[in-house]
């Protein structure tokens, strides 16, 4: 039952409080829509930022079906009954809840128990004696917000149970913290500082789980599975609440899940407990064989523990549990005993709908299906249906905290250790997991790299060293990422490397996890085809992931991109221009960011694979339509490119460009990454190179790799000749890598390729009936004209050209004396072709164009098609023009031009790879028109 708060009168918790009018409310849930990331945030106007306007909708009908003004409540009661037998005074009962958001009070038959804030951490509390044969209410005061004038009611600070466990910022560590006044401190808390996650819009709710737990008085708690290759270290917990000494036997046994195979078993420990004592013992198995869990092989197992009492069971705890283990070895992650690279895919949809097991199982089912053997939990944890649904498939789970509060202020001590328990619950939530890898403490925190000075981040470090060391404290067999964006290198070229880290002891994780978001608002792929990533992000010897290697955000309704980075940043523009619209037909932009993220793919394992263990590509769930219903969620095509690109096994192209002449050779280095997933050597391996148009080979070649070793690469030259007849004029075909492993194919790779007939190409269809002329010493011009057949007469001067008919062709600037000429030529009726004039069109035609900025832009796109510039091409056709091993282009530089002016048409449009805009004019520092017609 739920209460509103404007609705509740007098004493809400009492037993016998009329509840009669209350609301019916489900849980869990949240009372507000699920609100986080782009499927929950707002633009200016507070417009959807549109990821998935389907979600959207049907999270704003379901609060509103509530029978309460939900969106308008801030504050509310929760009423629930319990009715308990006449025995239940002799047990011991737990009241356990998983998550509250945000700020909650309970109340157990009308007595306050517990204060709590934050949404991330659990609450056990013990009611034993509170609770009593027959009726009794929970009743749970819960706020969205906090406010200063709670303070009276609700205690700001954490709950006393967690408060000695979880305050592990040391005196000597607090007395290394400096003040400094560059920076704000905060003393108070304040509510923009409570661990809210992906979250936002204030959620509110019980939003995890609720159980009653009943024992005996001697019971188990907990265990803490430490496994090995061969066996397993166990901690186990358990207690005597009752007030007598209890002589108990604890056993335990390990059953394969799947077979129901005895695995070890036997006795733990007989021991006579002493009233209220809880025990922790350790013991190690024998030595057995297990099969091991890892990615693809979820191979589970279940521990069970068997409290006796003269052969009675007073109580028994059962877990799956999986043997794996994981480290890092200099640069290299190992998982059970081999180095592994990671396929990554960061994220799922476990924000939209953490309480869905069957979208959760589906989930973990796509991301096996398409190569993906890993993900991350991204700035929230996931919920336990889908921790389990990972367990159960195979896919490795980056468990990542809630709160990145460094990247700003330094928030209050209270703040800090909400943060810190926060981590803590997670961490001793999870660690018995086989999916959990890694911890990484939050993302992108960017305090060692902002404008701050060393003082505050030497403050902020030991703050998170402090976090790290608790981690580190609750489970030692997992590596520790500091904060989802930091890499050494960006300390060590500041030259703060040695001042922040070792000066003062400052825990900067086990691996660096740079961030990028390259074809979105860095550089595209081309930029890193000889290694730049490693170089500027790697440290030799220190094992590096980047967990946020970004393409971009496809729309879940529609594969168009997401509405908010269309018209408040216009990255999409940049890769298919006005095609990124709402109108528009979404094959352009999805075949665009398929490419890209393919590629991007393929350069790290091509290039990085030997600096890098990994990578997890950014955001995997964007690009699946209905990523929210398990039973609509289909693959977009960078779903599908991304399968390919993360064969275990592949064969990889280092094309520079995608056009390729008939008669001419197709020459670049094919590699062989073998990332085997039984961690094999591979032997006679071949890859046969091929294009074709359809099912027809137009040519082929095979390459010899003999043996391949695992975790290696190997790479050898293609020169592939292309007939000088190729049956058509334009082929948009494939270039098709096909692995042979003795003789049988174990992986298949594909890239687009237009192919043409140079007569096609250079055909003069727009010539017309037009003279062109050319002056004499415009070389560049005449060797075109040539080249696409043109007719053609020189003149030794513009002045020189005589009648109003004729077409003049300048590709050389330098060549014109005045371009005061020109412009009286086309006052006479001549028209002009400008080609790379660069800024002499701005002296020619002042009114129309304002300036030129000389720039190699990778693509241009088309904002008149039907014109006759763009006769036989396709919209996607002019970008990324081989020029050898340089970064391919389609453009030298571009204008900004008069658009409002109709004397002057923008035919295409090009921009520079940029990041978020501040205000729309900045469009014309990044952007403007390499083709246009006046």
């Amino acid at each position: 039952l739920l209460i509103p708060e404007n609705e509740a009168t007098g004493k809400v918790a009492a037993l016998d409080y009329d509840d009669a009018k209350a609301h019916v409310m489900d849980v869990p849930n949240f009372w507000v829509p699920f609100s986080a990331w782009l499927e929950g945030e707002k633009m200016e106007g507070r417009l959807n930022k549109g990821q998935n306007d389907k979600l959207h909708r049907l999270e704003q009908e379901r609060c509103e079906n509530y029978t309460f003004p939900a969106m308008d409540t801030e504050a509310a009661w929760y009423r629930h009954y319990i009715d308990c037998p006449e025995n239940i005074g002799s047990k011991e009962v737990i009241l356990n809840f998983d998550g509250i958001a945000l700020i909650s009070s309970i109340y157990f038959n009308g007595k306050k128990i517990q204060d709590h804030i934050g949404m991330f951490s659990s609450q056990k509390i013990n009611v034993t004696d509170l609770i009593k044969p027959g009726r009794n209410v929970v009743a749970v005061q819960v706020r969205r917000t906090w406010k200063d004038e709670l303070s009276a009611d609700v205690s700001s600070s954490i709950d006393d149970q967690y408060a000695n466990a979880w305050n592990i910022i040391t005196e000597e560590g607090k007395q290394q913290i400096k003040k400094d006044d560059s920076v704000k401190r905060f003393d108070k808390l304040m509510h923009d500082h409570i661990p809210h996650g992906f979250f936002n819009n204030n959620p509110g709710g019980i939003w995890q789980g609720v159980t009653l737990v009943i024992t005996e008085k001697t019971k188990i708690e907990e265990f803490y599975f430490k496994p090995s290759l061969t066996g397993a270290e166990v901690d186990v917990t358990y207690a005597n609440y009752s007030a007598k000494p209890q002589n108990v036997t604890l056993n335990y046994e390990i059953i394969n899940k799947a077979t129901g195979e005895l695995l070890c078993g036997g006795l733990v420990e007989n021991v006579i407990l002493k009233p209220d004592e809880i025990r922790t013992h350790t013991f190690t198995t024998p030595t057995v064989a297990p099969k091991l869990w890892g990615p693809a092989t979820p191979n589970l197992y279940t521990i069970q523990f068997t409290l006796l009492q003269n052969d009675n069971v007073l109580d028994q705890l059962a877990c799956q549990v999986g043997f794996r283990t994981i480290a890092i070895k200099g640069d290299q992650l190992i998982l059970n005993g081999k180095p592994y690279w990671v396929r990554g895919a960061n994220h799922m949809p476990g924000h939209m709908r953490p309480y869905d097991k069957d979208l959760a199982k589906k989930w973990m089912e796509l991301a096996l299906e398409y190569n993906v053997v890993a993900t991350r939990t991204h700035c929230s944890p996931y919920s336990e249906q889908w921790m389990d649904a990972a367990d159960e498939a195979g896919v490795l789970i980056s468990v990542e905290g809630p709160y990145p509060w460094m990247l700003r202020e330094i928030p209050s001590r209270d703040a800090i250790d909400i943060w810190k328990r926060d981590m803590a619950e997670i961490v001793k939530a999870n660690r018995n997991r086989p999916s959990v890898f890694l911890w990484t403490m939050n993302n992108e925190m960017k305090f060692f790299t902002d404008s701050s000075s060393a003082e505050v981040k030497i403050e902020k470090g030991l703050i998170l060293t402090e976090g790290m060391k608790m981690v580190r404290k609750m489970d030692p067999t997992r590596p520790v990422v500091a904060d989802s964006a930091y890499y050494r290198s960006s300390l060590t070229k500041k030259g703060i490397y040695e001042q922040i880290v070792i000066d003062h002891g400052v825990d900067e994780g086990d691996l660096d996890d740079p961030h990028g978001y390259f074809n979105w608002y860095n550089n595209s792929v081309f930029h890193y085809f000889k290694g730049e990533f490693g170089n500027n992000y790697n440290t030799p010897g220190r094992a590096l992931m980047g967990q946020e290697i970004s393409t971009g955000y496809p729309r879940a309704d529609d594969a168009l991109p997401t509405r908010a980075y269309l018209f408040l940043h216009q990255t999409p523009q940049t890769t298919v221009g006005k095609d990124a619209y709402e109108e528009s037909n979404p094959e352009f932009f999805i075949t665009r960011h398929a490419m890209l993220t393919k590629e991007l793919l393929e350069m790290f394992r091509r290039v990085e694979h030997e600096r890098s263990c990994g990578l997890m590509i950014f955001a995997f769930h964007t690009w699946f339509y209905n990523n929210h219903d398990v039973n609509k969620v289909s693959p977009m095509l960078t779903a599908t490119q991304l399968k390919m690109a993360y064969q275990p096994v592949l064969a990889s192209a280092e094309l520079w460009g995608r056009h390729f002449y008939a008669g001419d050779t197709l020459k670049t280095d094919i590699s062989l990454i073998n990332d085997d997933e039984l961690f094999n050597d591979l032997n006679a391996l071949k890859v046969i190179c091929q294009l074709v148009d359809g099912s027809r080979v137009i040519a082929s070649q095979e390459l010899d790799y003999g043996t391949v070793a695992y975790y290696t690469t190997q790479k050898k030259p293609l020169n592939l000749p292309i007939p000088a007849d190729i049956g058509k004029e334009r082929i948009d075909g494939q270039l098709v890598l096909r692995v042979m492993a003795n003789g049988k194919q174990i992986s298949k790779n594909e890239y687009d390729v237009i192919l043409a007939n140079k007569n096609w190409a250079f055909s003069p269809r727009s010539a017309g009936k037009d003279t062109h002329i050319i002056l004499e010493a415009d070389a560049k011009a005449k060797n075109l004209a040539t080249l696409y057949g043109l007719q053609f007469k020189t003149v030794s001067s513009v002045e020189d050209i005589k009648g109003s008919g004729s077409v003049l062709l300048i590709a050389e600037p330098n060549r014109v004396r005045t371009y005061e000429s020109v412009a009286q030529f086309i006052k006479q009726g001549g028209k002009a072709i400008l080609l790379n004039n660069g800024a002499s069109v701005v002296t020619l035609l002042p009114d129309l164009v304002q300036s030129y900025k000389p720039y190699r832009h990778e693509i241009v796109t088309m904002n008149r098609k039907e014109h006759d510039a763009f006769d036989g091409l396709k919209p996607l056709d002019i970008a990324w023009f081989t020029d050898g091993r340089n970064i391919p282009y389609a453009a030298n530089g571009r204008f900004t031009i008069d658009r409002l002016n109709p004397k002057i048409t923008a035919l295409a449009e090009t921009l520079e790879w940029h990041g978020y805009l501040r205000t729309p004019l900045d469009y014309q520092k990044i952007g403007g028109v390499p083709l246009f017609e006046a």
